[in-house]
């Protein structure tokens, strides 16, 4: 009895081991040495103190890490996914120089503030590849996740205060490859601007991808966010500077 089963078993193999060959999967990670600035004010009951990040409470610039994966695959309609986690920390010592109101309490003149900032966020980003030769294009959507935490104590009382912001952000990124080098020059943002509130994330890099795929990367970023009273808090401030990275695509 003939199996006429098989010839639809082998084409079925030989499609799924063609659909393999075009999946792409990157994974990477870096060290990013982010410098603050701006101020930033909160208050329950709208009377607040535009605090300084760098003057008036000293924050310091910190080296931490984000980490990225990346899938790309060849089905049509359905879009890539790339995931990034940035961790963002940064904590300093100051004398108030004035009377600073934040939250429910005031630090006076001569008060030694102790304060930290944290915005780690989580990237959901889908989008298509516009151009995949030499150029690359990608578009598409930014599901930007912020669990931000704003603290500042004295040795007497403390404040904080913290929120969980959601940003559906527009997402586009470029990369230049450098023909027979491995050597390549990109870019990446993601912009949201709605009314007294606009959030922003740019990174320009230059790379080098080895022939198995293990690659190194640099570049500068700079995340900026300005958002006029939500939960009784106003930010106009950036974070930016240099990384440097590892990835391996394969």
């Amino acid at each position: 009895m003939k199996c006429r089963a098989l010839p639809y078993l082998l084409l079925l193999l030989c499609s799924s081991a063609a659909h393999a060959d075009v999946v792409g999967v990157t994974i990477g990670a870096a060290i990013w040495n982010h410098q603050p600035s701006g101020d930033f004010a909160y208050s329950e009951s709208g009377v607040a103190t535009e605090i300084d990040l760098d003057d008036t409470l000293g924050l310091s610039t910190e080296a931490e890490a984000f980490a990225w994966l990346a899938v790309e695959h060849p089905i049509p309609l359905l879009p890539n996914l790339k995931l990034q986690r940035t961790q963002l920390t940064s904590e300093g010592t100051e004398v108030a120089t004035q009377n600073v109101r934040f939250g429910e309490q005031t630090y006076t003149v001569g008060t030694e503030l102790d304060s930290s900032l944290t915005l780690n966020q989580t990237d959901i980003i889908l989008y298509y590849e516009i151009l995949d030769n030499v150029v690359s294009l990608d578009a598409g959507v930014n599901i930007k996740i912020i669990d931000a935490e704003f603290d500042v104590s004295s040795d007497v009382v403390n404040e904080s205060e913290s929120v969980l912001l959601y940003a559906p952000m527009l997402y586009l990124a470029a990369r230049v490859d450098l023909p027979l080098t491995g050597l390549y020059l990109g870019g990446s943002g993601s912009l949201i601007s709605a009314q007294d509130s606009n959030f922003s994330d740019y990174q320009f890099n230059i790379g080098y991808e080895s022939p198995i795929g293990l690659g190194v990367e640099g570049g500068y970023r700079i995340m900026s966010l300005k958002i006029g009273d939500v939960s009784d808090i106003d930010t106009d401030f950036q974070f930016d500077g240099a990384y440097l990275g590892l990835f391996y695509h394969f």
